[in-house]
């Protein structure tokens, strides 16, 4: 549950650092560009919850030796869609940031705090997020699904 708020909470965060300098303009440029994280990186959600049932599946059916391989897969496509999202940065902004409608200024701001947040993006998709949920709970996930769980997960 914590790490659905990491997002945001980066937004208020850096909204506040940015607040107490008293500028309006960079203030409204990291507000507009956090929004737009926000929604962006809750496109990429899928991610996780695929990587949730999939780990849960396999635990499930005591299959200890495919939670490497869902773990794997989920993390290389969140990093070819992180890496995808930073090398198409630039055109990414000027469309997201255009659709705002902010005003030349604070859109000038929030191309520059876009530009520099991008870079979490392959870290930011929670794409191990599922396959640590899943492990977390195995009781929960035995009395879901009504069978032994594997004794030693590799």
């Amino acid at each position: 549950m914590v790490a659905n708020l990491t997002t945001p909470l980066l937004g208020i965060v850096s909204t506040t650092a940015i607040g107490r300098l008293g500028d309006a303009t960079a203030l409204g440029g990291v507000a507009m560009a956090s929004f737009i994280f926000d929604c962006l990186f809750w496109l990429f959600a899928f991610l996780r919850m695929g990587t949730l049932a999939f780990t849960a599946q396999s635990l499930g059916a005591g299959e200890a030796d495919k939670l490497r391989l869902h773990l794997m897969r989920a993390l290389a496509l969140a990093g070819v869609i992180g890496t995808a999202l930073i090398a198409l940065k630039v055109p990414l902004a000027a469309i997201l940031l255009g659709a705002t409608g902010g005003s030349e200024a604070v859109t000038r701001a929030a191309k520059t705090y876009f530009t520099i947040r991008i870079w979490a993006a392959p870290l930011a998709l929670y794409a191990a997020r599922g396959c640590l949920q899943a492990l977390r709970y195995p009781g929960l996930l035995k009395a879901t699904f009504g069978q032994s769980l594997p004794r030693q997960i590799p």
